[in-house]
């Protein structure tokens, strides 16, 4: 709403002076102010009179008028528009006027921050993005331009404009990660009102550097030589962030090398299937040297394309595409691998030492010759100064498992090479006779140490390959106490044999190789064991008892324990899911508190020995058995599972532990008990087989009790 404030200009003492311009001219601007309180400096000059001024307002709006010719101070209140009307007297001291508007706007209105989101491509070297920021086009109703901040990701630096390290008139930013970063703008006006913007600069992956990294003069060493130029030696691809390769081709070609003037064939301009090398490498060779120069000295020049690829999409494969925001396409930046070619010139000249060096002729030589003894395969023969010791040879050889082929041998000064020579390597000797293979005979073993079997036997010449394999079967006990082992074994002729063309080289024979178990085992057991029970009779088991007894022929696992002579399958005691003889004892049969026990050890061919051990029985004290009475579990022994069963006279808090042997406490768990019999089942599957003990105990008492977990 806009209110009107009229100010009567009233002069006191007032002469009709002819100077007076009785119809002064206003021309105000429109004023904006900050806050409600503002100056307007001058409002306007009245010749420097100066007088008291009253002004009327119908909204209690307040203008203070002291001088028409110092500033105004204004105190705003509802009113944003005030007229102001000058009084003066004309001729004949007539009184006229001339009013001016003058508008005043409190400004709450922020700038206005312009700038899109943009993308920007990876520097040539690495996986991040440098740029120059874009200044944002910025409007304000109180200024006509605004000072702005700019502000990123912690891990991007951000150099300020007009700084000793960035004297540009813009922000620079540095390290910005491959994909989306967040910036924000900030703008404040003079009157306090503050703007953000926030845009989204997507760093993408599009960079490709390709560029020379080597020497422009490659050197023909001799007459014969094609050398060749790899892609890889020449130029270098700088990929960003991703995967490259390199390629290299001739614009023509004079060494009649096939694919010299293409690359490898992944279907694009200068590719071809008929390129062996697929694109790594170019051949020059002497007939690329077509012209003399200002010195009279033989060069040519040859125009190479390398092409360099990068993985774009980051696939981890060179050539592809990937579909990588999912909308059906390969048309979204990043999603298609790209390449880049340029173009280098070689120069090739003739080596100052070209066909000053002489290969030793190429030779054949027997499959029992060393190629590499140069007293027979030759030397090269030298210009005067060069010397033998300054040659180095490195053989490139071609043979088979019997040592015939080819090799090539390189002779290089200086890690040049110079030339090079072929040996041929042949087989004179006769062929090897499988008629010489003696396959080992038949034995017969009687324990299961150190079974060391006798390999075959053959007659082969200086350059034959001959080998075996074995593979053994064996069939556990054909008879009481023995059984045999059947051992398959194959002569392998390395000359002949090759896994494509069948059995060519493959001699096989077998070997029956009977084992007659007669030792008997060694049996470990405890000396002295102590037996916990209330109640007769107590059972024990005599696997339980065993501390380390093992046999030659026959597993720990597979070993059986019994309490007499009688063998496990006759004795009617015997547990055979448990490989263990059970015992039944009452009181009667301990004397003195202890009983002494034989614990038979049996193999698998029948075959036992014994230790003894000391069984000591403790009973419970009358004390034990005030609250707690006739602790039985059921089924005993057990596969997963067992329930207790007790009697407690008098509601208590009872703690139920399983431990084994040794005292350690498998699981425990306390629970409260109201007076008479209860059942507590026990899941022990988690637990390991063997003798276990479980113990009912209350404040003032407890009972223990045995069971077998098979």
């Amino acid at each position: 709403m806009k209110n009107f404030i009229l100010f009567t200009l009233c002069l006191l003492t007032f002469n009709c002076l002819a100077q007076i311009d009785c119809n002064p001219e206003f021309s105000y601007p429109e004023i904006g102010f900050c806050n409600n309180e503002g100056t307007i400096s001058p409002i306007h000059d009245f010749g420097g009179q100066d007088g008291i001024y009253t002004y009327e307002s119908d909204n209690g709006g307040a203008l203070a008028l002291d001088s028409l010719t110092g500033d105004i101070d204004l105190t705003l209140s509802d009113a944003d528009k005030y007229q102001v009307t000058n009084f003066v007297e004309t001729d004949s001291c007539a009184l006229d006027y001339t009013a001016q508007t003058i508008e005043i706007r409190k400004d709450i209105t922020p700038p206005l921050i312009e700038i899109d989101d943009f993308n920007i491509t990876t520097n040539p070297w690495n996986c991040l993005g440098d740029f120059t920021m874009p200044d944002p086009i910025i409007t304000d109703e109180s200024e006509s331009y605004i000072p702005f901040s700019l502000e990123g990701p912690e891990e991007i630096t951000i150099v300020s404009p007009n700084t000793a390290s960035n004297p540009s008139d813009q922000y620079v930013v540095f390290g910005a990660p491959l994909g989306e970063s967040i910036f924000t703008f900030s703008a404040t006006d003079p009157c306090g009102n503050v703007a953000t913007k926030e845009i989204v600069v997507t760093v993408i992956n599009s960079v490709l550097n390709v560029y020379p990294i080597n020497s422009s003069i490659a050197y023909i060493n001799f007459e014969t030589e094609i050398k060749n130029i790899f892609a890889i030696d020449r130029a270098a691809v700088s990929p960003g962030c991703a995967l490259s390769r390199v390629e290299i081709s001739r614009e023509t070609d004079a060494c009649n090398v096939l694919g010299n003037t293409t690359f490898d064939n992944d279907g694009h301009p200068n590719d071809s299937d008929n390129d062996p090398d697929g694109g790594a490498y170019v051949s020059l060779c002497l007939q690329d040297i077509n012209d003399v120069d200002d010195n009279g000295e033989q060069f040519g020049i040859v125009s190479l394309r390398i092409r360099g690829w990068s993985d774009t999409n980051r696939s981890g494969v060179i050539n592809d595409s990937l579909d990588i925001n999912q909308d059906g396409d390969f048309l979204d930046a990043n999603e298609v691998d790209h390449y880049g070619d340029i173009w280098h010139s070689v120069e090739v000249r003739k080596h100052p030492l070209f066909n000053s060096f002489t290969c030793p002729e190429d030779i054949t030589l027997n499959c029992d010759q060393d190629f590499t003894d140069q007293t027979i395969a030759g030397q090269i023969e030298l210009p005067d100064s060069v010397s033998q010791s300054e040659i180095s040879v490195t053989y490139n050889p071609t043979l088979n498992a019997c040592n015939v082929g080819s090799v090539e041998a390189s002779f290089y000064y200086e890690d040049i090479l110079t030339c090079t020579q072929i040996i041929t390597v042949e087989n004179p000797f006769p062929p090897f006779d499988p008629t010489s293979v003696v396959m080992p005979n038949d034995t017969t073993y009687t324990n299961c140490l150190n079974l060391d079997f006798e390999p075959p036997t053959w007659t082969g010449g200086p350059c034959d390959f001959i080998g075996y394999t074995e593979d053994l079967d064996t069939f556990d006990f054909v008879s009481e106490g023995e059984f045999k082992i059947i051992r398959q074994v194959t002569v392998i002729d390395w000359c002949l044999y090759d896994e494509t063309n069948g059995a060519e080289g493959l001699y096989t024979g077998s070997q029956e190789i009977t084992i007659i178990d007669e030792a008997t085992p060694t049996p470990f057991c405890v000396a002295l064991s102590t037996v916990v029970s209330d109640q007769f009779p107590v059972t024990i088991y005599a696997i339980d008892f065993n501390v380390g007894s093992f046999d030659d022929c026959t597993s720990d696992s597979n070993l059986r324990f019994t309490f007499s002579d009688t063998q496990p399958n006759d004795d009617p005691y015997y547990i055979s899911g448990f490989k263990s003889s059970s015992l039944d004892i009452n009181a009667e049969d301990i004397t003195d508190g202890q009983l002494n026990l034989d614990i038979y050890t049996w193999d698998e061919a029948g075959n036992s020995d014994f230790c003894t051990v000391s069984v000591m029985l403790v009973t419970s004290t009358d004390d034990i058995k005030k609250d707690i009475l006739n602790n039985v579990n059921f089924p005993n022994p057990f596969y997963e599972e067992t329930t207790l069963e007790f009697i407690t006279d008098q509601a208590n808090d009872l703690t139920i532990s399983v431990f084994d042997v040794n005292g350690k406490v498998l699981t425990q768990f306390t629970k409260r008990y109201t007076n008479g019999t209860h059942t507590e089942s026990l899941n022990l599957q988690k637990l390991p087989s063997g003798l276990l003990y479980y113990k009912i105990e209350s404040e003032k008492s407890s009972v223990i009790g045995k069971m077998l977990k098979i």
